[in-house]
């Protein structure tokens, strides 16, 4: 019997997919051989790009921890001023500040005097009237 038109359809195109497929794994096939060429695995160049690595890590711990090293520091100052400033330190005084001191004192005394004279004399006159 004679195949009419193109013949059974299912067929080619399951041909077609087979076909891919196989070009498709084919295509992964060489370019994985070519990436094994090319794949550099000299021992060498590996272990110096392993202590790079190790030595840029070494690098990188070593400023955390003086990161870490500094923020502890700044703590403990903080730390360290605030009871300094919660105990009471004696100030140095100058003599003239001690007679500054002396003279306002002075100066509270005698209006505090005056203040009570007045106040008698306001009692006294009220009590004779």
């Amino acid at each position: 019997m004679p195949q009419w038109g193109a013949g059974n359809t299912r067929a080619i195109e399951a041909r077609m997919r087979k076909k891919l497929d196989k070009d498709k794994k084919q295509k992964e096939l060489e370019e994985k051989k070519l990436e094994e060429y090319w794949r550099d695995d000299d021992k060498k160049v590996q272990a110096k790009i392993q202590r790079k690595m190790e030595a840029e890590n070494k690098r990188q711990q070593k400023l955390d921890r003086k990161k870490e090293l500094k923020a502890l520091y700044g703590e403990e100052e903080k730390s360290i001023k605030s009871n300094k400033e919660s105990k009471s330190t004696n100030k140095k005084v100058t003599q003239s500040e001690i007679l500054q001191k002396l003279i306002e004192e002075k100066k509270k005394q005698l209006q505090e005097e005056k203040k009570k004279k007045v106040l008698e004399e306001i009692v006294f006159l009220k009590m004779k009237i």
